[in-house]
């Protein structure tokens, strides 16, 4: 029943909130909806969790009683709530600002000042210790609690510190647009999104300003602003590498992720373009975000990000650091994608070092059935025939691969054509082996078309045949 919102739910449980919201279940022990939690969890544990049944669970939870739907989803919805309240107070105590801010709320409206006092006091002091957009939210949400307080306690003649409110609300709507802006034009140019940015110039005139400019939220999203309005800035990186060392590390945890995924995507985007300098750029990228494991923890890493780690890596010829990197950060990819990627990534590694036996035997262990790693696989092995001479094995596997490409409908268009032209220009050189002229003409053309899987190797292969 994948449609089911308690279904949906209790896919995002981990292992471990799993079984803290089982302890907390036991005060509702009595309930119908204790029996139907008692249910997913098992079907949680097993893996089967997606082929809830609800006519099962209701002669799971009423063994003798005739199927009710209506029973049954009135059951469904109780569980809900008690799941929902208790994944709320998990995240009031991950989210301690958020819990902060609803205990000064909560002071201020039940009018006790002494308790009011303190938890502003430590909500404030904990928001001095943090940065990013959210913070700044709370601190303005902060400021209006005061405001309104101490409207209700001081003297008319005291004035009330509406310059303090007003300067937090437009520090927060001059960060929060700035942030939004650059998820916009970032959408604009991987989507194609239609976006409208109202008022940007103005608020990106007010970031450069005092105080705004030395506020950290402002300064870090105007420097992606920027970079995403002006991609010819050499300094960018530099510059964004800087401030995650020094103040990006009091963001949120989702802030400095996505901090570090457009400095990644502005590398790409210039080694797309030809800049191959930003190689080593984009490998220092990865090597500081991967120092900062904490990163990793909420989000694992993921099989192409570990591929494309993997081959930045190995075009800065860091084979050691590769080794190590394969036997330290394994065990962050997701289990179930643990194993292809072992073997891919370390078959990559003994193709770089020109074990191609080594990498053959490795490639042929696993069914890779991801489309991306079958593309990238069966390129591999092309690649491992050609340097080993291995003309009718590398035809072999040219034919399978044209066959390949031609029959799986989960390969895009794009795909096909990039792949083709690299099958018929590896072809083609392997043919031209020590022919100079006709490795020329081979060139020539491969340059002119542009739309090439693996071109860099090609281009290698084109060079030392020639």
């Amino acid at each position: 029943m994948p449609n089911s919102k308690i279904i949906a739910v209790f896919l995002t449980l981990s292992p471990s909130e799993s079984r803290e919201l089982a302890s907390s279940m036991q005060l509702h022990k009595d309930a119908a909806s204790f029996k139907l939690f008692q249910f997913l969890h098992q079907l949680l544990i097993s893996g089967k969790l997606e082929d809830y049944d609800r006519k099962n669970a209701f002669f799971f939870v009423y063994p003798d009683s005739k199927y009710d739907d209506q029973r049954m989803r009135l059951v469904e919805s109780n569980l809900l709530e008690i799941v929902e309240s208790f994944l709320v107070d998990l995240f009031l105590r991950e989210k301690e600002e958020w819990y902060g801010l609803l205990k000064v709320r909560m002071y201020a409206e039940r009018d006790v000042p002494k308790a009011y006092y303190y938890a502003t006091d430590r909500l404030s002091e904990l928001l001095q210790k943090q940065s990013g957009v959210s913070n700044l939210y709370i601190s303005h949400e902060l400021d209006n609690v005061r405001m309104n307080f101490e409207s209700s306690h001081q003297s008319r003649k005291l004035p009330l510190d509406f310059k303090r409110i007003n300067l937090s609300a437009d520090t927060w709507y001059v960060a929060s647009k700035l942030k939004h802006a650059c998820e916009a034009i970032n959408a604009r140019n991987v989507l194609g999104a239609d976006v409208e940015l109202n008022l940007i110039r103005e608020v990106r005139s007010l970031a450069a300003k005092a105080p705004f400019s030395k506020e950290p939220a402002i300064f870090a999203y105007t420097l992606i602003y920027d970079s995403l309005v002006n991609p010819d800035d050499e300094t960018f990186t530099e510059k964004m590498m800087h401030f995650i060392k020094t103040d990006g590390m009091v963001f949120p945890k989702n802030e400095q992720r996505d901090f570090f995924q457009y400095l990644k995507n502005f590398c790409i985007k210039k080694l797309n373009s030809g800049r191959t300098e930003y190689t080593r750029h984009l490998f220092d990228i990865y090597c500081l975000n991967l120092s900062m494991t904490d990163l990793l923890q909420d989000v694992p890493l993921s099989p192409f990000e570990f591929k494309n780690i993997v081959t930045i890596a190995l075009r800065l010829n860091e084979i050691q650091w590769v080794e190590d990197f394969i036997q330290a950060y394994l065990k962050y990819i997701p289990a179930e994608h643990r194993e292809n990627a072992e073997v891919y990534n370390r078959a990559n590694l003994s193709f770089f070092k020109k074990d191609y036996r080594s990498t053959l035997k490795l490639l042929q262990r696993v069914e890779f059935s991801d489309v991306f790693y079958a593309l990238d696989v069966k390129s591999i092995i092309l690649k491992a025939y050609f340097e080993q001479g291995e003309e009718e094995l590398f035809s072999y596997q040219a034919s399978a691969f044209r066959t390949f490409l031609s029959r799986s409908r989960q390969v895009s268009d794009y795909q096909r054509i990039i792949y083709r032209n690299f099958i018929k220009f590896a072809t083609q050189l392997m043919k031209a082996d020590g022919h100079p002229d006709e490795i020329k003409k081979i060139t020539d053309e491969m340059e002119g078309v542009k739309q090439v899987a693996d071109i860099r190797w090609l281009r290698e292969k084109a060079m030392n045949n020639a």
